[in-house]
């Protein structure tokens, strides 16, 4: 196990970062700007004014405002990579994987809708082997197959290749989507039982376990919005996780419809995310709203592994998972003002 004593440096470093992320009260500012330079000028009294160049001053353009964001989470990263022993180093870089993943589902999703290749930019966080360059190369693809053929990684290129044919076959895109969850979870979790002694690699394992139970959670659920097969379903389970084990998995699979799912997941740590997920879906009826809440249980994990002395293994990776949601919340808060959304719709949007 790590020495608390030989990493109070990045123990420190980790800390004071954490005292640069907004606030609930700065969020809610941000989500009341009513014109792009408003929103500038409440991100210049917080951490981002060290992006905002005294030139630019308040004339920054949305897509300035988007770069500015995706240097803050890249150098939230490096910053604590630079000053950590070589097995966090490690395992730091393995990690990218995650937010890797999510840089592909996205760009799946905007390939398949047809967004125009410029809008798309700024739903994405550039990161690991997807630079903006690569990215605005794949959206240049002419269809979803071949911006799959033309992902620079084979790791990816052949999963997603793998489940070409479930995709095909349901039209819809949960199977590519979990397909991408599955091989990063995997690759994390093998890179960190090499890299970590067993005590900490259970540590690792124990807080990745709610994320993983989540995504399964929302497979099972999203499955049952579109009547999908059990077989099919069982095969996209990503592996058992903390709380949800297989008998409750498999139950949920059998579920006759979502609601008789949803049931079979209100245990802790769950319930109560899903109880006013459940709500929200049932007044509007978008499963957004269920998912939302499950990646608020994620969040929330990683704060309260951050508010913990002393260090723990998974400190590092609960910060930055907390820098990528806040840097995400911030963009979709500037979508929401270039789109014209009322702030009322956008908190449901939002995790901070």
């Amino acid at each position: 196990m790590f020495n608390t004593v030989k990493l109070s440096f990045l123990n420190a470093k980790i800390r004071g970062l954490k005292s640069k992320l907004l606030s609930s009260e700065e969020f809610n500012a941000l989500i009341g700007s009513k014109t792009l330079q408003a929103m500038i000028r409440i991100l210049s009294y917080t951490d981002y004014s060290k992006y905002i160049s005294k030139q630019a001053g308040m004339e920054l353009s949305e897509r300035e405002i988007d770069s500015l964001l995706n240097k803050a989470f890249i150098d939230a990263i490096e910053s604590i990579r630079m000053v950590s022993p070589p097995e966090i180093r490690s395992l730091l870089t393995v990690i990218r994987s995650k937010y890797e993943a999510a840089v592909l589902k996205t760009l799946i999703q905007l390939k398949y809708s047809g967004e125009p290749t410029q809008k798309a930019l700024i739903n994405v966080i550039p990161v690991g082997l997807f630079s903006e360059k690569t990215i605005l190369e794949l959206l240049s693809k002419g269809t979803l197959k071949s911006m799959i053929e033309a992902i620079p990684d084979e790791g990816y290129k052949n999963v997603l290749t793998s489940a070409w044919r479930d995709f095909e076959r349901e039209k819809i895109l949960l199977p590519l989507e979990i397909a991408l969850d599955y091989y990063s979870i995997t690759r994390m979790l093998n890179s960190a039982r090499r890299i970590l002694t067993p005590e900490d690699y259970l540590a690792i394992y124990n807080y990745m376990g709610r994320a993983i139970d989540a995504t399964n959670i929302n497979v099972i659920l999203r499955s049952k919005l579109f009547n999908l097969n059990p077989v099919l379903i069982q095969k996209m389970i990503v592996r058992e996780g903390r709380y949800i084990k297989k008998d409750v998995l498999l139950s949920a699979i059998r579920a006759r419809n979502l609601e008789e799912a949803v049931k079979h997941f209100m245990i802790p740590p769950f319930d109560y995310y899903l109880s006013i997920g459940w709500k929200k879906y049932q007044a509007k009826k978008e499963f957004y709203l269920i998912e939302n809440m499950l990646a608020k249980s994620i969040y929330d994990k990683a704060r309260l592994v951050l508010g913990t002395y002393p260090f723990q293994i998974q400190t590092p990776l609960a910060f930055v998972d907390l820098k990528f949601y806040e840097v995400n919340a911030i963009k979709t808060i500037l979508i929401a003002l270039l789109e014209g959304i009322p702030p009322s719709e956008i908190k449901d949007y939002l995790i901070y």
